[in-house]
């Protein structure tokens, strides 16, 4: 009985379920009713086998009434595949969170048990289980979890299983680097194990990935070495799979007739005798994407909710968000806008609940470059792309996010620049004031020559815009603008973050990694905050600026690069070389070609300028700007203390956006109002300390209660009068 028993899980682990259910079953019909260790071994391995060969209710009827007596026994390895085998053919049933449980009882009962490669093994499956369910964070822990036990054990099998299923997990996340990199690491890990069907997965999951990077010619190079492995093996799985890749490449580089026809053929695959709905529902989905690419949107709208109806059987929610960005788009061409509108909102609120993010800033791009929401909402939705393919660090979905902005944008800004024709510099810098204007025209000679320039000014004045007008107005405007703010980095990284380093050169340092100031080679480089830059780093940016050479970590020879500096600090740096916290050669390499920007409250010429630039920037028409010469909040924004400056102003303007829309609505001025009231009470909270009571009276009295008058005479914002009359009760006499 025990060698039938080690026959058939032999077959088990090279997934030949059939031979092993039949020799299961052949040596439990010789068996008598003895519940022996081997008997129940036997049966345990009968229910998986029918769990993966689709008879997943007959797999829990056998294995149910099996733990019920190991529960109270001391068999904890048979408890423990018993629960694991009952949470595989509820997953496959679609039972999710019954399926999770008894996972994490296999889990529990496997540690107890010593048997490491059945702790493994749950682990694998919870995180399968928590990818089904669209938990992908959730899945990334347990697959990175079940790699550590295997490396530590020495498992290379598990190491390679757990690392194939977190490069797919790093994918749909949209950490494609990080996917990249697991599944090189994969390959290694294969390599120490005999294992062709997961050699296979992960050179076509390399694939995909390699799509998704934008290396078409890689993953092209990649499906044509796999074509006939895949299709000479009995696993129709990864046939559809490559189908599905493969007409996913040819859809990205425009064959549209290719892509539809590879398309078709993994529907075929996955409509077979064993049907696999996530193949079906995938490749349909695609399939949409060729529909709207071709122009024939009924068919596109048609071919989603066929998707649909497939991913909702196996409930793959990623796969649900990305298909309701292409209805988004469908019913945008048809011009379906109320449907357009709930379908990309409830792609992007899908997509963000699971955390894909980059499918999550995919479909925040598509309706940010819809015309069905407002111009306030498109550019909303356009920052958070953005900010979503920043952290995904994709370039090419980078800068199409930001160009979509711009060009959101641009007319707008050029008309509100036609408004006010002594407003000068561009958008990267909206200024009316003499005194900026003085400062622009400096920033445009220094733009000319290559030479390092130091911004100086408080916080929320506008030295990271002025740092980029420089870059603009400069000759590398062509190339990369690269801001570090060297003070947030943890100092154990900062040289491996800012030099880059190389693989090998410290512990988990698994391929090489190119520094920050590499990537800027050809550009600029803007050194935020500099003056809280530590001193032992300081003593390298210095070296770094004399020698334009850097030495990544781990690499012998510095490479010379081309790079022009920008520096800024709100900090006194003089009082900081008298003090000992910057260094003098430092800061003389520095201010050599400075510029010095103003706080807001010194500048009020830009107050209003900008606060046209951000009413428009967040939506509001061109054409509501007329009324707002009329409301008195203008004039009260433009005497305000504006303590953080420009970032505080449109910080302002954001929320006064977001509580009210539109100027010409009543309620606006109303609530900008109420915000500057607040603004004024928190941006001088000791004014009370300064001007006394009788101080205040009598300069109102002087000045006939002109608050505006009063608050000169008195030195303090017409804000800190208001706050005063409040808190002291002064109110200007009633006439007789």
């Amino acid at each position: 009985m025990t060698n039938l028993a080690n026959d058939a899980e032999a077959f088990l682990t090279g997934r030949q379920y059939q031979r092993a259910l039949a020799l299961v079953q052949s040596a439990l019909a010789q068996a008598s009713g003895d519940p022996a260790t081997d008997t129940v071994r036997l049966r345990l391995i009968e229910g998986e086998c029918l769990a993966f060969l689709g008879e997943q209710r007959r797999a829990l009827e056998i294995c149910g009434p099996l733990l019920e007596t190991l529960g109270v026994s001391s068999e904890h390895a048979l408890y423990a595949r018993g629960s694991l085998i009952m949470g595989i053919a509820q997953f496959y049933l679609g039972q999710t969170n019954e399926a999770l449980e008894n996972a994490r009882i296999a889990l529990y009962a496997y540690k107890r048990a010593g048997d490491t490669d059945g702790a493994c093994r749950s682990l694998n499956w919870l995180g399968n289980i928590h990818f089904d369910r669209s938990e992908l964070a959730d899945a990334v822990r347990a697959y990175e979890q079940c790699i550590a036990l295997a490396d530590t054990a020495a498992r290379p099998r598990w190491v390679a299983v757990g690392r194939y299923n977190l490069g797919k997990a790093f994918a749909l996340c949209g950490e494609i680097p990080k996917a990249l990199a697991t599944l090189t690491d994969n390959r290694e890990a294969l390599a120490q194990v005999s294992d062709p069907l997961n050699v296979m997965r992960s050179d076509l999951l390399t694939a995909f990935v390699r799509i998704q990077d934008g290396d078409h010619t890689g993953a092209r190079a990649a499906l044509r070495a796999l074509e006939s492995a895949v299709f000479d093996s009995p696993h129709l799985r990864e046939q559809g799979a490559w189908c599905e890749y493969m007409g996913e490449l040819e859809l990205r580089e425009g064959n549209l007739k290719a892509a539809a026809e590879q398309l078709a053929r993994g529907i075929a695959i996955g409509s077979g005798p064993s049907r696999d709905e996530s193949v079906v529902g995938q490749s349909r989905r695609l399939l949409a994407e060729v529909r709207l690419a071709e122009g024939d949107f009924p068919e596109a709208v048609a071919e989603c909710h066929r998707a649909l109806e497939s991913v909702r059987r196996v409930g793959e929610r990623f796969e649900e968000g990305v298909i309701y960005r292409l209805l988004g788009e469908a019913h945008h061409r048809l011009d379906q806008n109320p449907e357009a509108r709930a379908a990309f909102k409830q792609s992007v609120d899908l997509l963000r609940t699971i955390g894909a993010r980059l499918e999550w800033a995919k479909s925040c791009l598509a309706a940010g470059q819809s015309t069905v929401f407002s111009r306030r909402e498109r550019y909303a939705f356009l920052a958070e792309a953005e900010r979503l393919f920043g952290e995904t660090g994709v370039e090419r979905w980078i800068e199409e996010a930001r160009g979509a902005a711009q060009d959101l944008l641009q007319g707008r800004v050029g008309e509100i620049r036609a408004r006010a024709t002594d407003t000068v510099g561009s958008a990267l810098f909206i200024s009316a004031d003499s005194r900026t204007r003085d400062t622009l025209k400096l920033a445009d000679r220094l733009a000319r020559v290559d030479i390092a320039v130091l911004i100086t000014g408080e916080t929320g004045v506008g030295k990271d815009q002025l740092s980029r007008y420089v870059h603009a107005q400069s000759p590398r405007r062509d190339g990369p603008f690269v801001p570090i703010d060297l003070s947030c980095i943890p100092e154990s990284l900062w040289e491996s973050e800012v030099f880059g380093h190389r693989k090998g050169a410290f512990t988990g340092a698994t391929a090489d990694k190119i520094g920050l100031m590499e990537s800027a080679n050809g550009g600029t480089v803007f050194l935020n905050e500099i003056g809280n830059l530590p001193l032992p780093f300081q003593a390298k940016i210095l070296e770094l600026l004399d020698s334009q050479r850097i030495r990544p970590v781990g690499q012998t020879e510095p490479l010379t690069l081309d790079v022009r500096f920008i520096a800024a600090t709100n900090e006194n740096l003089r009082a900081a070389v008298a003090a000992g916290r910057f260094r003098q050669d430092l800061y003389f390499r520095l201010a050599g070609a400075p510029l010095h920007l103003l706080p807001l409250r010194e500048r009020r010429g830009d107050i209003l300028p900008l606060i046209r630039h951000f009413l428009v920037e967040y939506g509001v028409p061109v054409s509501d700007l007329s009324c707002l010469d009329m409301q008195l909040w203008v004039e009260r924004a433009y005497n305000g203390h504006w303590e953080g400056n420009v970032r505080q102003l449109r910080s302002f303007i954001h929320r006064l956006v977001a509580i009210a829309e539109r100027p010409s609505d009543p309620e606006f001025a109303e609530w900008a109002m109420r915000l500057l009231e607040q603004i004024d009470i928190i941006h001088e909270p000791n004014v009370g300390a300064r001007v006394s009571r009788e101080a205040l009276r009598a300069a109102l009295e002087r000045n006939v209660w002109n608050q505006r008058a009063a608050a000169r005479d008195l030195g303090i914002t017409e804000g800190g009068v208001r706050h005063l009359m409040r808190r002291w009760d002064v109110a200007r006499p009633k006439a007789a």
